[in-house]
Parts: structure tokens; sequence; C-alpha cells
């Protein structure tokens, strides 16, 4: 079990030896490939997309927080890593991650006094119908109470 504060140690240990090999005369191909590995998460099983919903369309439903919830607590029990990252685009699916992270939150807080749930915040570019939007991508992860404060 790798604790919050060690997979950042980590991740940037991987991020520093990336740019090390970069700096050394590395086939440029190669170092572009490695680094688009190290920031590609769109594809992966630990990222959950949320939905804001759409009132002209019926099924098209908005993700339902508790299910959220659930599933976000479920994919830190699955990741080797502990962490999952949530990704919504529009004012009500950044509403709904939120009090889905809240839930999630409290849930473990009953469980486990050790843990707390933290998160971090960053936008990507994202498209709705074709159209550019924003979005906003949250990265979940379970940290010791001890580092939370």
């Amino acid at each position: 079990m790798i604790l919050g504060a060690s997979l950042l140690f980590v991740e940037s240990k991987v991020k520093m030896a990336t740019i090390n090999s970069m700096t050394n005369g590395d086939s440029w191909v190669e170092n572009l490939s490695v680094a688009k590995n190290l920031i590609n998460t769109n594809e992966d099983s630990f990222t959950i997309r949320v939905r804001g919903g759409d009132s002209n369309e019926p099924n098209k439903k908005a993700t339902d927080p508790v299910g959220l919830s659930r599933s976000i607590l479920h994919v830190l029990d699955q990741n080797p890593e502990e962490w999952v990252n949530v990704k919504c685009v529009g004012a009500k699916s950044l509403f709904i991650a939120s009090i889905a992270f809240q839930m999630a939150a409290s849930e473990i807080e009953k469980h486990s006094r050790a843990l707390r749930l933290v998160n971090t915040q960053w936008t990507y570019s994202a498209e709705i119908g074709g159209k550019p939007a924003k979005g906003i991508c949250m990265r979940i992860f379970a940290i010791p109470q001890l580092h939370a404060r």
C-alpha cells in the first residue's frame, strides 16, 4: 500500500528521471512518447467521467452523486497507487463531483480515523457537442491524517 505522500514522492521521482533522460542526449521521439505516457491519463481505468445531464434529452441523465461517491471509493480500493481521476465539464457536473467527493470523504472518516481524502484540480481542454470547452479534472487520493493537517 502506497501512502498519499509517498505517491507524490514517487510521481516526482519518475518525472525527474524522465526530464534527466531527455537532457542526456536520448532520442527526442522516445522521450516524447515517455512524457505522453506520464501525462496521458485519459483512457485508463482509474478515470471517472461525470455527466451534468441534458434537460432536452431524457436518456442523457446526470450522474448520481451517491453512485459516484461509491465509484470513487471502489476505484481507490482497486487502484494499487490509490488515486482516481474524476473529469467533469460544466458547472452542474462540477457540483455533482464536489458533492460526491464530500460524501466519499465522510464515508472514509466513518470507517477509518487514520485516512483522509484530498484532491487536486486542474483544467483541461474538452469538447461538448463538437464545441470546445474547459473541463476540470480532480485527482482524489487518500493520505494519512497526520499529513492532512
